[in-house]
């Protein structure tokens, strides 16, 4: 064989053996490719289910405290309409029951003032007081100012009060029944 031939020979062998390298990278190429597209898709599609449950999670967020928020606005009114009732019994039923009821109803409250603190001060509505001579055990200091009626009175040595405002009653009877009020005003 020449060396012409050989050269020819070497250079076809050579062309086949690049054409199959070239045949095999752009094979092994397409394989890379085709994995990469795979994994590309998988991590796509994980992305898109994560972000799912994060929206999902968000929603679910935003309308537990859309919830919680309405909750508390209820809560707040409800409040707020029980405290107005409240102040407006004394300052708005007292006045109407008439002045043998007002004082029917402190002459209950000096007896148990009387068995409480037998001696000492006592603030009260005057003209009541002038009514009761059986008090001379206490002193007179005075009208209850702010105050729709009823008596304080302190224990001669000043360390004792009972406080029997009108007020402070109802405030006592509305903190034990408040929920029997609560569940009149707003049954559910």
């Amino acid at each position: 064989m020449s060396m012409e031939a050989l050269k020819e020979d070497l250079h076809k062998k050579g062309l086949e053996i690049a054409g199959k390298n070239i045949a095999d990278a752009q094979e092994e190429a397409k394989k890379i490719i085709a994995e990469g597209e795979l994994e590309a898709r998988k991590l796509r599609e994980k992305a898109m289910a994560e972000l799912r449950n994060e929206l999902v999670h968000m929603k679910n967020y935003a309308v537990q405290n859309s919830e919680l928020e309405s909750r508390r606005r209820i809560s707040t009114a409800k409040k707020a309409i029980l405290d107005r009732m409240k102040e407006s019994m004394v300052r708005e039923v007292i006045p109407v029951l008439g002045r043998s009821i007002i004082e029917k109803w402190d002459g209950m409250l000096i007896k148990r003032a009387l068995n409480t603190i037998p001696n000492g001060y006592i603030k009260m509505d005057p003209q009541l007081y002038s009514k009761l001579a059986h008090l001379s055990s206490y002193t007179y200091e005075g009208n209850l100012n702010n105050s729709a009626g009823g008596i304080i009175v302190e224990s001669s040595d000043r360390t004792l009060v009972l406080n029997l405002t009108y007020e402070n009653i109802l405030s006592a009877v509305w903190e034990k029944r408040f929920s029997d009020i609560y569940s009149v005003i707003f049954s559910d």
